[in-house]
């Protein structure tokens, strides 16, 4: 009945990160060079080919977007900063910090 009436809208799997090689989470914020609606979504619309970013929400305030991004260790998403998220169009600057531990 919830489900029919859009209340919830699909279920999802909780993933273990560490144990798919992925335990490093980074949260990055970033700015575009413009919040123009074609700089915005060439940006989401790359961003949804990657599977490293789990999440993606639009801000506002500081920054354009926040990402939550999973990677094997640091040098892991430093090249997937280099080779992917860097080289979007409209991705002016990024800068990221990274989760110590999970609380729930």
């Amino acid at each position: 009945m919830l489900e029919e009436a859009g209340v919830i809208e699909h279920y999802v799997a909780v993933v273990n990160a560490a144990k798919v090689g992925k335990g490093l989470t980074v949260f990055a914020r970033i700015w575009l060079t413009g919040q123009d609606a074609e700089t915005v979504d060439h940006f989401t619309d790359a961003i949804r080919q990657l599977p490293q970013v789990v999440e993606c929400h639009l801000m506002a305030g500081d920054c354009d977007f926040l990402l939550h991004i999973v990677a094997a260790d640091l040098d892991d998403y430093r090249q997937f900063q280099i080779e992917h998220l860097t080289r979007i169009k409209g991705c002016k600057a990024s800068k990221r910090k990274s989760r110590c531990r999970r609380s729930s």
